[in-house]
C-alpha cells in the first residue's frame, strides 16, 4: 500500500512541551482498540510507553551507556537500544488489528532516518486502510514530515 492510501491519518501538533502527549493520552484514555507508542516525560525524564504491551522504556541514555549506543539531538542523548525496542513495538503494533495506531513523537530523528525509522515508513506504507494512524509531530518540523512521508492529516474529532 502506498503512503497516500492510508485512509485516515490524524495529526496532533504543537510546540515543544506544549502537552501533545498528554493530550493524546487523555483523548484515548478509555480506548481499548489501540496500539503504538506514547512518549511521556515522567519526573523530567523521557520515556517510550508501548500501549499494547503496557511497558515503559527509558529513552534517555544513562551515564553508563557506551558512546556508540547514544543517539544525540540538540538537547538529548537517547539510548539506541531504546529505539531498537520502540521500532520492534511499532512493527508489532502494525501486525495487530487494532483500529488506532499511535506514533508519538515523529521529529528530527525520523527526518534523519533514525529514531523510529525504518519502522515508521513501513507502517505508513503497509497500514491497512481500515485502520487509523495518529502521529504526534512538533510544529517546527511539521512541513518537513508532511513532505518526507507524502501525508496529509486530519484533526482528531
Amino acid at each position: 500500500m502506498k503512503a497516500n492510501q492510508v485512509r485516515e491519518t490524524y495529526l496532533v501538533t504543537g510546540q515543544v512541551h506544549s502537552g501533545k502527549t498528554t493530550s493524546v493520552m487523555s483523548y484515548f484514555r478509555t480506548e481499548k482498540n489501540i496500539s503504538g507508542l506514547y512518549a511521556p516525560v515522567i519526573d523530567g525524564k523521557r520515556f517510550i510507553y508501548s500501549i499494547h504491551n503496557k511497558t515503559l522504556i527509558p529513552l534517555e541514555a544513562d551515564s553508563g551507556t557506551k558512546e556508540a549506543d547514544i543517539i544525540r539531538t540538540k538537547n538529548y542523548n537517547f539510548s539506541a537500544h531504546s529505539f531498537d525496542q520502540a521500532r520492534m513495538n511499532l512493527l508489532c503494533a502494525l501486525a495487530t488489528d487494532t483500529e488506532w495506531l499511535v506514533i508519538d513523537e515523529v521529529g528530527i530523528l525520523e527526518l534523519r532516518d533514525s529514531g523510529y525509522e525504518p519502522a515508521l515508513t513501513k507502517i505508513i506504507k503497509d497500514l491497512q486502510p481500515n485502520r487509523k494512524l495518529v502521529m504526534v509531530v512538533r510544529e517546527a518540523v511539521l512541513e518537513e514530515v508532511k513532505n518526507k512521508y507524502s501525508l496529509s492529516f486530519l484533526s482528531l474529532p
